[in-house]
Order: C-alpha cells, then sequence, then structure tokens
C-alpha cells in the first residue's frame, strides 16, 4: 500500500536516453494514464517521426481529447501506427462508467480517427463487468455496424476473472448471468476474440451472493452525483 513516484529527474534521464537511441527502436507501446495527454509523448513522437519512420507504434487511448491535440496530429502521420481503443458501453452507460467522459465526444472522435487511419489500424479492448454485462453488446453492435473488423475487438472479463472485486459478474443474481448468456450468444459475436472465454465464465452460473457492487454503485452515485438505478435498472429488479 505505498505509491512510488518517478521523480523529475528519473523521468528526463529516462527520456534522454530514449531519445539517444531513437533509431535503435523496434517498437513503442504507449499506455497510461492517457498517452495524448504526456507531453514527454510529444518529443518521442517528434523524434520518431524524424528519425525512425518505420517504428511500430501501438496507442492504448480512450481518444477523448483528440481536436488540436499536436501528439495525435503527428501520430496519424505515421504508417506504423496503430490504435487500441479503450470503450465498455454507449451513451449514459459509457459516462457512468467512464465518468467525466462525454459519449457524444467519445463517439465523434471515434469517426474522426477511423476516418483519418482506416478501421483496419483500430482495435478495441472490452472488458465485461457486472454493470455492462448487458449493455456492452450494444457498444459491440455500434462497433460492427460502424465497419470495424470482428477480429479486431477483443472481449475481456473484469480482472481476467481471477481476482475479486465488485465488478465481477459472480456477484450478480443467476438470473442476471443467464440474461448476460442469453444477450451475448448470437453467431454475430462468436469470432470475436475473447467471447468463448466470456461465455464459457459466465456459464458456470457461480453466484458470489454480497451487496459489494451495490454499496460500490451507491458510494458512485454520491460522489458523482447520479443515479445508477436509472442507468442500470437490470442491475434493481
Amino acid at each position: 500500500k505505498s505509491y512510488h513516484r518517478i521523480e523529475p529527474d528519473v523521468k528526463n534521464n529516462l527520456l534522454e536516453y530514449v531519445l539517444d537511441n531513437i533509431t535503435s527502436l523496434k517498437y513503442v507501446y504507449l499506455a497510461g494514464g492517457e498517452p495524448l495527454l504526456m507531453k514527454e509523448n510529444k518529443q518521442l513522437i517528434a523524434a520518431i517521426a524524424e528519425k525512425n519512420p518505420n517504428c511500430r507504434i501501438l496507442v492504448n487511448s480512450n481518444i477523448s481529447e483528440i481536436d488540436g491535440n499536436e501528439i495525435y496530429e503527428n501520430l496519424i502521420k505515421l504508417d506504423r501506427c496503430e490504435w487500441l481503443v479503450s470503450v465498455d458501453a454507449t451513451e449514459q452507460t459509457y459516462e457512468y462508467m467512464r465518468w467525466p467522459a462525454n459519449w457524444n465526444t467519445f463517439h465523434t472522435n471515434l469517426l474522426k480517427i477511423k476516418s483519418q487511419v482506416g478501421p483496419a489500424k483500430i482495435g478495441f479492448n472490452m472488458v465485461v463487468t457486472s454493470i455492462n454485462g448487458v449493455s456492452i453488446w450494444d457498444a459491440v453492435d455500434l462497433l460492427l455496424d460502424s465497419g470495424f473488423k470482428e477480429d479486431r475487438i477483443s472481449l475481456l472479463l473484469y480482472n481476467n476473472g481471477a481476482f475479486d472485486g465488485p465488478w465481477d459478474i459472480r456477484y450478480m443474481p443467476v438470473a442476471y448471468q443467464k440474461q448476460i448468456l442469453n444477450r451475448m450468444d448470437k453467431s454475430k459475436y462468436k469470432n470475436l476474440p475473447g467471447w468463448q472465454n466470456v461465455f464459457d465464465y459466465i456459464s458456470q452460473l457461480v453466484y458470489n451472493k454480497s451487496d459489494w457492487p451495490w454499496k460500490m454503485l451507491d458510494q458512485l452515485d454520491k460522489s458523482r452525483n447520479l443515479n445508477s438505478q436509472t442507468i442500470f435498472p437490470e442491475l434493481y429488479i
């Protein structure tokens, strides 16, 4: 339970080392936080563009802020740059889960990046949790209907189904788990990476009865001035 900070001089030394060896880079993975908001990435991407444009880059981003973003503008000019977008829901469910993000902004940005780099260079990590187990498939439908490739839409279990936590599906009643199974059991989803793993996990219908998820939702409601009962009515039946 201790937090280790990267001191400014260490960060600067690391950046300097990378920039000094920029021509040796073969693959760069930009993650976060949000990599489009990290000022060090501005120097890094500018250096790659100038001295090593064949370097492969994968950007893991929520694409919440791309307008007027110099890092973004430089990245989309690189032929070997691909994107891994984080999204787990649509509309008000998206805004609750990724508060204070705005769905319309995200959707606009998604269509913009698709038009600029093409759908083949964009992948998605989608986490199936106790609160979006049913609604996440609306987001999958939107991506498929928008022309994104099914083999680039990866489904993951919360904590990979291996760790305790309030958003594990097994804290939901069996009836809700069956509702998820019914919603996801469609041929158009079955080739998505991770679909079988998610389906098999839920199919065990294990119910660890607890009020933990609802306590967490209550805390989030109060801190964000939201109402989870109107956003996730299926959880309160």
